[in-house]
Formats: structure tokens, C-alpha cells, sequence
């Protein structure tokens, strides 16, 4: 894509649940920028025009655009996405109900299983069938297809998921049904074989509706965005943040969107991952507290821990998606998360939070009920006369009131409440960083904490303390690094498969692994070129699960 010679600048926006981010550094004169703006959750491009619009600079001066966003997690946790029908081999429509058959909580009397995305009359059949080795032993019956097909049509089903027996090992059938459905009706279509070529049906028919599920949403968003850059003239790289730590071009993600998962959190962790090389500390336990949760991740040796199997929404209850997706552990304490006293007398703080609207107490817009933020400033922990550089107005008595009014419930007043609720939200962020460290078999003392986003650096030093972790490092700006995080990215493009076999040193299994290794970077090269063009410095990471 050409752009004009004084394209030099590169941008990140990060949306957060409260505030909007963005980060731009000059590659020929390395100056920086920072910009703020609370985010807007009705339109989060709102958000991102009002930091362009601080930034002040022409977008056809843009060399890159990078964003990182919660909007695929959100629309799957609040299950605000499109109508989905799938489509899967006869006999195996009821697999995405089944799961498992197992009981993760077994001691739980009253333990639940999750509500498929995708309802039993939205799961339809097809007529194919293809063997463990991937040979068709039953052709697609097309003209029964596109009866099914009709019937998803009639039912008002706005995406198609695809998911047939053993595709992993031949996805021929797969690839003439998608066709098929792409002709028959101008909605969002998406086959398990496109984000993943290993076994287990459960998991590829739950990543795959996933995929469909929140398809159109972040189609239509990635368009909007698109149109509000070049409607300032930006003719440069539009890139979206990965779950797995890399950036991917736009037309790769409005296919696979699912593929954002955890695009917010990474983002800080890739600059966290840059710095730690630059000052020679390679093992890092990052910190990310914004307004709504806070995160914890585990780096080691320069390299972060990676889940090939993620549940949205936790195992216990949640939709396994199987992507590489960074080893992500959040908690519901942020600024914003409000203090509140449960049915036993108890102080409790989140997951609920105040959001960018009304936000804390301080902000004047109405909310009455005392939050993190609001015992920082009250405890003079925050400076409410530049209050991260956010055009707004902080009143201090506001947060003093809110916190003697929940106060009065318990015989406290407002320094003993706001110090209380203080030491009860760094209990469950503390919590999130041994998950990931003491849980893991990794001790925290051998690691240094690095803390960042708007609160985390309020909270860092007794957080290392808590854990015995003798060394923090606060970046820069640290409200916007997880944006910043962004420009250091790296593009990145995944590939799995299954290869059964017993590892043994005859020399036709050995041939056979090499093989399967070489068509997944084959596989990759062709990925990159199409959407980045060819390029040189290319570098392959192999890894295998075994067992």
C-alpha cells in the first residue's frame, strides 16, 4: 500500500474499558506523543477520534496504525453478538452440547453447565463424512446443503459456522460448503479448518461458532474504524493486536476475529517483553491495573507463556477457543471497581466497576458509591490536579463523601474506609500475580515486576513487597504503555496441527514430523506474503504438545 513520503509516524490506540489510549513516536525524529480520552462504549471510535484530535497530526502522516481493543471478549461475556447457525456433519449436531461430558466442579452441588452460543435449532446437519485419515468416505451432498441452508435463512441466521468430522485431516468439505454459503446469501461465513487444524470436535465446533458469533460485529467495527482514518487521510498499515502477542493486518481479522480475544491485555506485555531485553531482564511479572480490571502475566526468559486452549469466561463455566492466546490472569479491581458491603457485614471491592461513565465518585457524574480511585485521592495517593492529563474536573469531597456514606454501614469513617478498601483490592491483585507465578511452579522473588497502566504503578510496591519481589520497574507514561506496548509488537501469524504418532528413531516417523513442521511454515510463508507482501527476515517458532 503506498502512503506519502511524510508518513513517519506510527500510532497505537488501546481502548480499555474506561479510558481510550494512544501512543505515537516519529521514526525519523523520535519524538513521542501521548493523548487520553475516556473511552465511549456506545462508539468506541468516538473514543479514538477524540485522541486523534489531541494528537493533532494529519493522518496521511501515519506510517502505522495499530489498535488493540476488548471488543470480541466483551461481545462473548455479555453474548451480544450475531444470530449463528452451524452447520456440521449429520449425526453430530448436539457435540457443541455435550462438550466434554464432564463436570469441572465436582464437589459443586449446584453447578451449571454453560448455555451453548449457538441454540439447538440453529444446529443444523449435513450430509458428508470424512475418516480419521481423511478420506471421504461420504461426498458432500450439495443439494441437501443448500436446503439446510435455506433453513438457516428462514430462521434470520446472520453468520454460518462450519464444522465437519476429522477436517482437521482433510478440509475439502469444508472448504465447497463455505463456497456454497458464501453464494447462497450475503452473511458472515467461517470453517473450523481456517483457525484450526488439530483434533478434539467439541473445541473446534465451539471455536469455530465463536468465530461466526462476533464475526459481523468486528467486521462492521474494523470498516468503521477504516473509514474514520481515511477520512483523515491515513494511507498507511492498519493493524489489530493479537491474543498471542503479535499484530495482524485488518482483512485477516475481519475473517477471524475470534483472533481478539485478548487483544487489550498483550499489548503491554509485548513492550514489557522489548524493555526487559533492553535492561537485560528477561524474567517479568507484569502488572496492568487500568479503571476496570487489573492483569497479571509471567515471562521467562524473554518469552511469555502462551495457552493453546483458552476458555472465554473461565474453564468452569466457559467456551474453549482453541487459538494461542497469552497466559492472561484478571481480576475485577481496577480504579473504578466500586466498594460494596455483601449480605454478611463484609467489605467487598468489583467486579462491578463505575466504568468511564459516571466513573468514580470524584468525577461528579452521579455515582455515589466509592471506588479504588476514589480512596487514592482521598488518601492523597493521587493527584487530582493532573489527574492523567484527562480534560475533567476531580473534587476530592466527593470521594470523601461517597467513602463516609458506605463508611457509616460499618462504624468506619472515610480514611479508615478508603485505606481498608486499599488493602482488600491489592489482596486480590496480589492473588492474580501468584496464580501466575507460585500456582505455575515459578518463584516470584526470581522475577521483577513490571507495573503500568493508570493505577498500576499506585499499587505496584506493595504488591512486590506482598510477594517479595525485590526489584519494580515503572515505565514511562505508564497509563498509556499498553498502547506504547503496541508499536513494539511484532506482525504474527499461527499455525497448529495435529501429527499422531509414537517418537521413536525410526527414520520414516522422524521424516514424517519434519514434514509436518515444514508444510506449517510453508502454510505461514503464503499467510505472510498475502497480507504483508514477501519478506526477508522471517523467523519460524516451533513447538510441540506432547504426551
Amino acid at each position: 500500500m503506498s502512503k506519502t513520503p511524510a508518513a513517519s509516524i506510527r500510532v497505537a490506540v488501546d481502548i480499555g474499558g474506561t479510558f481510550t489510549d494512544l501512543a505515537a513516536v516519529d521514526t525519523r525524529t523520535g519524538e513521542r506523543w501521548f493523548a487520553k480520552s475516556s473511552t465511549t462504549p456506545d462508539n468506541p471510535t468516538r473514543g479514538i477520534a477524540n485522541c486523534l484530535a489531541k494528537l493533532g497530526k494529519p493522518g496521511g502522516h501515519f506510517e502505522i496504525f495499530v489498535h488493540g481493543t476488548t471488543l470480541v471478549i466483551n461481545a462473548c461475556l455479555e453474548k451480544d453478538g450475531a444470530k449463528t447457525a452451524l452447520i456440521t456433519t449429520e449425526g453430530f449436531r448436539d457435540v457443541l452440547e455435550i462438550g466434554r461430558g464432564n463436570r469441572t466442579e465436582s464437589f459443586n452441588y449446584l453447578f451449571w453447565r454453560h448455555e451453548p452460543f449457538v441454540s439447538r435449532e440453529y444446529r443444523l446437519e449435513a450430509r458428508e463424512r470424512m475418516n480419521s485419515r481423511g478420506e471421504a468416505v461420504k461426498p458432500l451432498d450439495e443439494a441437501h446443503l443448500r436446503q439446510v441452508l435455506d433453513v438457516a435463512r428462514a430462521k434470520g441466521a446472520e453468520a454460518i459456522a462450519i464444522c465437519f468430522l476429522h477436517s482437521y485431516r482433510n478440509p475439502a468439505h469444508e472448504q465447497r460448503a463455505a463456497e456454497i454459503a458464501k453464494a447462497h446469501s450475503n452473511w458472515f461465513v467461517t470453517s473450523s479448518h481456517e483457525l484450526s487444524r488439530e483434533y478434539r470436535e467439541y473445541e473446534r465446533s465451539s471455536t469455530v461458532v465463536l468465530n461466526a458469533f462476533v464475526g459481523p460485529k468486528v467486521s462492521r467495527y474494523v470498516e468503521n474504524l477504516e473509514a474514520l482514518l481515511a477520512g483523515q487521510g491515513f494511507n498507511g498499515r492498519f493493524f489489530l493486536m493479537e491474543s498471542n502477542g503479535g499484530v495482524a493486518d485488518a482483512a485477516t481479522i475481519k475473517q477471524l476475529p475470534a483472533l481478539l480475544m485478548e487483544s487489550g491485555p498483550v499489548g503491554g506485555i509485548a513492550g514489557s517483553i522489548k524493555l526487559g531485553e533492553s535492561i537485560d531482564r528477561k524474567n517479568l511479572l507484569t502488572f496492568d491495573m487500568g479503571g476496570t480490571t487489573a492483569k497479571a502475566a509471567l515471562v521467562e526468559d524473554g518469552v511469555v507463556s502462551f495457552d493453546s486452549l483458552y476458555y472465554v469466561g473461565g474453564f468452569e463455566h466457559g467456551y474453549p477457543l482453541q487459538t494461542s492466546v497469552v497466559d492472561v490472569v484478571e481480576v475485577g479491581a481496577g480504579g473504578g471497581s466500586i466498594a460494596w458491603i455483601d449480605e454478611l457485614g463484609a467489605l467487598r471491592i468489583g467486579p462491578k466497576s463505575a466504568g468511564a461513565h459516571p466513573g468514580p465518585s470524584a468525577y461528579g457524574l452521579g455515582n455515589d458509591q466509592p471506588t479504588v480511585t476514589d480512596a487514592n485521592i482521598h488518601l492523597g495517593r493521587l493527584n487530582p490536579e493532573s489527574f492523567l492529563r484527562v480534560d475533567m474536573k476531580i473534587d476530592p469531597s466527593l470521594s470523601k463523601k461517597a467513602l463516609e456514606k458506605l463508611g457509616a454501614q460499618l462504624g468506619y469513617n472515610a480514611q479508615q474506609m478508603a485505606a481498608g478498601i486499599i488493602q482488600i483490592a491489592n489482596v486480590t491483585m496480589s492473588g492474580a500475580l501468584r496464580r501466575v507465578s507460585i500456582e505455575r511452579g515459578k518463584d516470584p522473588r526470581d522475577f521483577t515486576v513490571v507495573a503500568y497502566g493508570g493505577n498500576g504503578p499506585l499499587h505496584a510496591a506493595e504488591l512486590a513487597e506482598e510477594l517479595g519481589v525485590k526489584s519494580l520497574i515503572i515505565p514511562r507514561m505508564p497509563a498509556h504503555y499498553s498502547a506504547f506496548g503496541m508499536l513494539l509488537a511484532d506482525a504474527r501469524y499461527d499455525a497448529s496441527q495435529t501429527w499422531t504418532s509414537e517418537l521413536v528413531e525410526e527414520s520414516d516417523k522422524v521424516a514424517g514430523l519434519a514434514e509436518a513442521l515444514t508444510k506449517l511454515q510453508d502454510q505461514l510463508t503464503q499467510s505472510v506474503t498475502a497480507s504483508l507482501g514477501a519478506q526477508k527476515n522471517l523467523r519460524f517458532e516451533d513447538y510441540a504438545e506432547m504426551r
